[in-house]
């Protein structure tokens, strides 16, 4: 199928790109009347747009207070409105705080969840005595000292193919808890320590929960070897605290 074949007539299937700050929203995934989420408020700009009660598909459902820079998602529509338009025309119509960032016409079988080959997440630790004022929403603050490289330590054991039960969270409904991680970067700049990891896919809660322990490491409050016993448990009250969700971003979906 040529990727702008239209089967349905006018049928169309719109993906879209968008970043966002996700304080205000109790997380992507839509929620019932009172919850303002983020699908639900791209969804209701899309109607105010095409007039259609178009479903927001998205490719990952990051959770209240969760960041994105690099959000996919797409939702079909019968509307004459030229590809090129959609990014100004749904800017207009969505708060500050959300902006898709392109657009584009796809295959009507393309789906952003279901099509994505891995995710990229980051996550940024502010290590200081003192609590940030502006970042606060955007870093998790740790008022003690950091050892990246013993978090890096035991990081290495969390890449390749593993059952990561241990770090999902408690009761989350999956058929299977195996994944694959590709890689897991650490890097500190000044106070500020960045992880990134990389993977075919997330459990609910996977990376907050990697971060948790990495933290644990990083304070020496256990060996890095304890990563690995932890991951070979495969129960998750052996991994420890969950990273609170606001140092989070979804940064890259890949295709």
């Amino acid at each position: 199928m040529k990727k702008n074949a239209n089967i349905f007539g006018m049928r169309r299937n719109i993906r879209i790109e968008i970043e966002y700050d996700g304080t205000k929203y109790h997380g992507w995934q839509e929620q019932p009347p009172g919850f303002v989420t983020i699908q639900s408020t791209i969804k209701d700009a899309v109607y105010q747009l095409t007039g259609e009660r178009s479903h927001v598909y998205g490719a990952g459902r990051t959770d209240s207070g969760v960041h994105a820079r690099g959000q996919v998602a797409n939702f079909y529509t019968d509307s004459k409105i030229p590809i090129q338009t959609f990014v100004r025309a749904l800017n207009a119509k969505l708060p500050e705080d959300i902006v898709v960032k392109s657009s584009s016409q796809v295959d009507l079988d393309f789906h952003a969840q279901f099509h994505a080959q891995a995710k990229i997440y980051s996550y940024k630790i502010y290590s200081h005595k003192i609590p940030p004022a502006i970042e606060r929403n955007y870093v998790h603050w740790v008022w003690f000292e950091l050892d990246e490289e013993k978090m890096k330590e035991g990081a290495s054991f969390l890449i390749g193919t593993h059952d990561f039960t241990s770090f999902a969270a408690a009761n989350s409904p999956r058929k299977s808890n195996i994944r694959t991680v590709n890689n897991i970067d650490i890097q500190r700049k000044s106070c500020y320590i960045k992880v990134d990891i990389k993977a075919d896919g997330f459990l609910y809660r996977m990376v907050r929960n990697i971060v948790g322990i990495l933290i644990l490491i990083g304070k020496k409050q256990h060996d890095p070897l304890h990563v690995k016993h932890v991951l070979e448990a495969k129960e998750r009250s052996k991994a420890g605290p969950t990273a609170p969700a606001q140092g989070l971003f979804l940064e890259k979906v890949i295709y």
